[in-house]
């Protein structure tokens, strides 16, 4: 096997320490067992850093070192913002890698992919700086922050052009999922309230994924917008309906995700009815 995987299934993101390939410097591809449990950017983050112990094996990033992409880096005292994007059959981003000696190192990086998205087929990374210091979550659900009070529940609200889906109570800002379509436009803007500190303009936020028991893990790669009721910036993702994030909230029992260092636990309960409803109108 030419590398260890390493996942935090509940956070969404999955660590490869990446080890020399035997396979002449072909990156392994993603089996169809764990394809079908990710979207479309979660696929091409999990082949690129399980590819880059075969594809970039020279640089001295790579070696036995544990890669993980999308996370903020930090270049001296200035702070980088986090980012990861996925165009056609290219990711690319910034990340850290921790070596054997607990030397943390930031840097930006560049993959192609096969067109399924399960295999890198170039991998190339520049480090930015070292890193004096680093934590995540430990993914163990011990941290989770539940988003839910008493009095919540799942409904739609059709506005004419637009259609809303929600977990709150209606008529008022008590939200803690917010979701907004065009009828017709084939995608919907998720809104995250909970991406605000150290977060300004032109800023992207990698945000993740875990909606068990359906063993679904999605990465979604959120920017900046400003919201005038808060008075600052959130993260807000624009999701394709081809994205199965809708399919596990219908179905999971808890949508965990990470976002700005921090995890939330959102309660599922009641939900399919209201995502079956929002789906239909947003058809158009």
């Amino acid at each position: 096997m030419a590398f260890v995987t390493a996942c935090t299934l509940a956070i969404g993101y999955c660590t490869f320490a990446v080890a020399q390939n035997q396979d002449n410097g072909k990156a392994p591809r993603l089996s169809v067992n764990v394809l079908q449990n990710l979207n479309p950017l979660q696929i091409a983050a999990y082949a690129c850093t399980g590819g880059a112990g075969a594809l970039a094996r020279d640089n001295p990033l790579v070696g036995r070192n544990t890669l993980v992409l999308g996370e903020p880096v930090q270049n001296g005292n200035q702070q980088i913002v986090p980012m990861i994007s996925l165009s056609g059959q290219k990711l690319t981003g910034t990340g850290v890698s921790l070596g054997a000696d607990g030397k943390l190192t930031s840097f930006q990086f560049s993959c192609s992919l096969s067109h399924d998205l399960s295999q890198a087929t170039d991998f190339s990374l520049t480090a930015i700086g070292h890193l004096a210091n680093w934590s995540r979550e430990d993914g163990s659900g011990a941290n989770y922050k539940r988003t839910s009070d008493k009095g919540l529940k799942w409904y739609t609200q059709d506005l004419g052009d637009t259609v809303r889906l929600a977990h709150g109570r209606p008529e008022t800002d008590n939200q803690d999922y917010f979701a907004q379509c065009r009828k017709g436009g084939g995608s919907f803007e998720w809104s995250i309230p909970y991406a605000t500190e150290g977060f300004g303009p032109d800023a992207q936020v990698p945000v993740s994924v875990f909606a068990p028991p359906t063993k679904g893990e999605g990465l979604y790669a959120a920017n900046s917008v400003f919201d005038d009721e808060s008075a600052g910036y959130i993260a807000v993702a624009t999701v394709p309906f081809t994205d199965p994030l809708l399919t596990w909230i219908a179905k999971a029992d808890h949508l965990i995700y990470s976002v700005a260092q921090a995890e939330f636990a959102l309660d599922l309960s009641g939900s399919a009815t209201a995502v079956r409803e929002f789906e239909k109108l947003c058809e158009g």
